[in-house]
Parts: C-alpha cells; sequence; structure tokens
C-alpha cells in the first residue's frame, strides 16, 4: 500500500511539474510570442477604467499595440497592452 502510494504521489508530482513549464523565454516581449495578428490602434481611441485601459466601447481590456503622433505627423510613444495593462511604453523626442 505505501509503495501504491508513493508511486501515485510522484506521478502526480511530476505531472505538476511538467505542466508548469513555460516554453518561452523571459527575453521574448509578449507580444511577439503572439502568432495571431496584433491590434493597432491610436492613444485616442484608449480610456482608463478602474485601473485598466479598454478600447472606446469595449468592455473587454485591450491587448494590443497604441501609438500616439504630434500635429506634425511624428510618432510621440508607442507601448504595447496585455489584458489592459502596458507591459511596454516608449517615448520619442520630437525633431
Amino acid at each position: 500500500m505505501k509503495t501504491r502510494t508513493l508511486a501515485l504521489l510522484s506521478i502526480v508530482a511530476i505531472t505538476l511539474l511538467a505542466g508548469c513549464s513555460s516554453e518561452t523565454t523571459d527575453n521574448e516581449p509578449i507580444l511577439q510570442q503572439q502568432t495571431e495578428s496584433v491590434e493597432t490602434i491610436e492613444l485616442d481611441q484608449l480610456v482608463e477604467r478602474n485601473g485598466q485601459s479598454y478600447k472606446v466601447k469595449s468592455e473587454i481590456p485591450f491587448s494590443g499595440h497604441v501609438v500616439a503622433t504630434h500635429t506634425n505627423g511624428q510618432e510621440m510613444m508607442e507601448a504595447n497592452f496585455k489584458d489592459g495593462q502596458v507591459i511596454k511604453e516608449e517615448w520619442f523626442d520630437q525633431e
């Protein structure tokens, strides 16, 4: 009986450890890991509610790419969002 219990616990432990492993590395940006296309929107199409960002008129937290431009058309900012949270943000100087 002890041997059977020990064998069962060993199988469960191995299954849990194997299921928790990840095939991606920490060095890969989250959005590059996705195979589907990533939606890009302008910053003015994004609203914040309760600490999360949503596309205007949406109830689903935004995941995708956001860009903002200066009035002269130069890029001012770009950011990546995942489930309504900024995961990467970069601001550019106006030249």
